[in-house]
């Protein structure tokens, strides 16, 4: 029998992978974390779409425009209708938005939020 979470502990859950260290406790930890969700009926979703650039890092405007993938990840509960994110990002390709998303750790200072369909 798997267990049932609410928005609340999958939001302190996904606070936990947050805030923890990749170096110190390992991919294991995610995993455990991930399975966990999982057989509660939290899915984690990616939504990947492009972005187009005019302005560099350091504000300076650019001769052409260039595209940026940003991904936006949560966890997904169908039966509760809630929504949990997770965090957003950018990369170079839609590919490596979808693999940063699944096999690394959120960075810090992102925000984690949920909130409930009607």
């Amino acid at each position: 029998m798997s267990e049932t979470l609410s928005a609340e502990q999958v939001h302190e859950i996904v606070q936990e992978l947050r805030d923890a260290n990749y170096q110190t406790v390992g991919q294991k930890f995610f995993d455990t974390r991930i399975t966990r969700l999982n057989a509660a009926g939290w899915v984690l979703g990616v939504d990947s779409f492009p972005q187009t650039l005019t302005h560099g890092r350091r504000g300076h405007l650019l001769r052409t425009p260039r595209n940026e993938w940003r991904n936006l990840a949560y966890f997904y509960n169908r039966q509760q209708m809630v929504k949990v994110w997770y965090w957003n990002n950018s990369a170079t390709s839609k590919q490596h938005a979808l693999d940063l998303a699944k096999s690394a750790p959120a960075p810090a200072g992102n925000y984690i939020t949920f909130n409930k369909s009607k």
